[in-house]
């Protein structure tokens, strides 16, 4: 399963991205974590609706964390839940979105492909990383 408009751009060891679509109305997003599908789920960070102006991402939210605040193992997949705040009140949790165990990515080429936006030729290429997120 997965939550409406937010797309899991990379996991690397210590970085999560998550892109999320600009909705109308919603104050933020409150994020929820858990080790297992079922739970418990914990929250751990709100993030402002303020769309990105940088091209890439022009439009979304962009929400990175550091999973090292969290009881997070890398050899586990984990499971986030968003709960969207409209009037400042916290609507119903949506997901979860499944944050695979990182080899996973390997397993399958075409699903681990990540782009960056190349600003002189205007448009996404692939780019390979490390773990750490250098270039390759």
């Amino acid at each position: 399963m997965s939550i409406t408009d937010v797309q899991l751009i990379y996991r690397l060891q210590n970085t999560v991205r998550l892109l999320i679509g600009n909705r109308p109305n919603v104050e933020a997003y409150k994020f929820y974590h858990a080790a297992a599908v079922g739970g418990p789920y914990v929250a751990f960070a709100t993030v402002q609706n303020l769309p990105s102006l940088n091209p890439p991402t022009k439009g979304q939210v962009v929400f990175e964390f550091f999973p090292s605040g969290l009881s997070w193992d890398n050899t586990i997949k984990h499971f986030l839940k968003m709960a969207p705040i409209i009037g400042g009140v916290e609507q119903a949790q949506e997901g979860p979105l499944v944050v695979p165990v990182r080899y996973e990515y390997a397993k399958n080429p075409k699903d681990m492909v990540m782009f960056g936006f190349n600003t002189t030729e205007q448009r996404f290429i692939p780019v390979a990383v490390d773990a750490d997120g250098k270039l390759l």
